[in-house]
């Protein structure tokens, strides 16, 4: 959005305060508008997003942000509460015990969680300490376990967790044996449980990302939106029902499964990836992620954060089998951020190329060389022939690999 466009936006913000209507950027197919949204209902069994100047069919919307996007926070105070959806909750935690946790949220307000939906909860991490932990979290384990900020774990079953103290009772099975321990808040990274339920059903039908202001994000089936109240469709919600969600306090709502379909959320039947033969390649640090960098962090580009996205090392190969199913990729290209002041002037540059059934893309036959500290490129391809989309990113002849950490932040598909 230039210039115009945030002068636009800024004014509708502060309109929006004086009424039911609320301004919004809204990103669809046809293209993007500001504009007040002045509702979203079902309309002829489909769900449609009204404004005072169109109607625009839910799935056809890629995103509607309502705030500004908050900056990053280098050191993140409080909890970051992880549930068993996927979904994350941001705040202080007030109390708890042995069946649930209170949290006192800027996004959600006061909130009560019950343990079965919790999978951990993070404290006053970095933005880069919380992806690893939260990597962490993907080893199956049949008991608790208690990670302290000096080092070191206890692993139990869990008898309460609340706003000063973990108590963890370590003589059970699998547990550390020490008896019960209790320990302060202040002194503990993350607690990670065992699961103690199945988690809850993916909603079927069409699917939402609420991102709240303090960075909390909730995924479910909107059930509307009318006045300053969303209304979402989550286990959160009274007895699994909706959960109203103040829209001051939401900043962004993302369609998840219309027609954009992100390919991180889908897996490709093909992958190649490593170093020049001269060089050892550890397949465990540099594969490629999925809506994170190659090294685990945010993917950033140009100084912007993107939810979405694929982070790999050159060279890396990608096939996705299309069978015509689309018809346009798109995507922001470019070296990440953290590769910006690393290494020698001159070096650190990667050749992206966008492959059609196996031959370059007509509209970049070259491909597209970025290097560190440039400007990322937007791509768009036409794909509606394609059979199957191969992204790669190449070594550069003057880099080979070094300093190859390669984004396709925002790498999409439409649906035809």
């Amino acid at each position: 959005m230039g210039p115009s466009g945030r002068t636009v936006f800024g004014a509708l913000v502060a309109l929006a305060l004086a009424g039911p209507a609320a301004a919004a950027e809204i990103r669809a197919l046809g293209g993007s508008y500001d504009e007040q949204v002045t509702a979203i209902r079902e309309e002829s069994g489909r769900m449609v997003v009204r404004t005072p100047q169109r109607a625009i069919p839910l799935d056809q919307v890629k995103s509607i942000r309502f705030q500004p996007p908050a900056p990053p926070r280098a050191d993140r105070r409080g909890a970051k509460v992880v549930l068993t959806t996927g979904d994350a909750l941001r705040g202080q935690l007030q109390g708890g015990d042995e069946e649930e946790v209170a949290i006192a949220s800027q996004g959600l307000g006061d909130l009560r969680v019950r343990l079965g939906l919790v999978r951990a909860v993070i404290f006053d991490a970095t933005p880069e300490r919380e992806r690893e932990l939260e990597l962490s979290l993907g080893q199956a384990t049949e008991v608790d376990r208690v990670l302290l900020k000096v080092g070191g774990d206890a692993r139990g079953s869990l008898v309460s967790l609340d706003g000063s103290r973990v108590v963890l009772n370590t003589d059970v099975p699998g547990g550390s044996r020490v008896g019960t321990l209790q320990l302060d808040v202040s002194k503990v990274e993350l607690v990670a449980l065992a699961p103690m339920e199945d988690p809850p059903p993916t909603p079927t039908g069409l699917r939402v990302v609420a991102r709240l202001v303090d960075g909390s994000h909730l995924r479910g089936r909107l059930s509307g939106l009318s006045g300053d109240e969303l209304r979402l469709v989550h286990p959160l919600g009274a007895q699994g029902g909706e959960l109203p969600l103040g829209l001051p306090r939401v900043e962004e709502l993302a369609v998840e499964n219309g027609a954009f379909v992100y390919l991180s959320d889908l897996q490709p039947e093909g992958v190649t990836q490593g170093f020049p033969p001269e060089y050892a390649y550890e397949v465990d640090v540099w594969t490629w992620k999925k809506d994170r960098n190659v090294t685990g962090g945010v993917l950033r580009l140009g100084g912007r954060a993107y939810d979405k996205g694929l982070g790999v090392h050159s060279r890396c190969v990608l096939t996705y089998r299309l069978d015509q199913a689309y018809k346009e990729f798109r995507a922001v290209i470019g070296l990440d951020d953290s590769t910006r002041y690393m290494g020698e002037p001159g070096l650190g540059a990667v050749v992206f190329r966008v492959l059609l059934d196996g031959k370059p893309a007509r509209e970049y036959p070259n491909g597209v060389t970025q290097r560190k500290g440039q400007a990322p490129t937007e791509l768009s391809v036409d794909v509606s022939q394609a059979r199957t989309l191969t992204l790669e990113a190449d070594f550069d002849p003057t880099s080979l690999h070094i300093l190859g950490r390669a984004n396709w932040a925002d790498a999409h598909l439409i649906k035809r």
